[in-house]
């Protein structure tokens, strides 16, 4: 779904505020993340990771760990865009995510 222009341009003092909020943290635990991820497929450490299985198990599980918390920030700042600056294509869409929030899916 493209924006307009004019939908854009209501975000703007938003991002700004965004990237205000992004801290130090983050941006370490997002490059921590990326260069895991790198570790993960580089072809000189593949057959390493072939014989130490559960190195590779470690390394994936706290990649999953991190991108949770910086989920989490991602999340709050995203639930803080009013929903008057929201283009009405998506704030069914923020409706939508906020009715299944909480349930359990099956």
């Amino acid at each position: 779904m493209p924006l307009t222009q004019q939908e854009i341009s209501g975000f703007e003092y938003r991002i700004t505020n965004v990237v205000k909020a992004i801290s130090k943290k983050q941006v370490k635990l997002a490059r921590l993340i990326d260069f895991k991820r790198q570790i993960l497929k580089s072809p000189s450490l593949e057959e390493y990771f072939k014989e130490h299985q559960n190195e590779k198990e470690l390394i994936i599980n706290h990649i999953r760990s991190m991108q949770q918390v910086l989920n989490k920030y991602a999340e709050r700042l995203y639930e803080d865009i009013p929903d008057y600056l929201l283009p009405e294509k998506y704030r069914y869409q923020r409706q939508l995510h906020n009715q299944t929030k909480g349930t359990v899916l099956h």
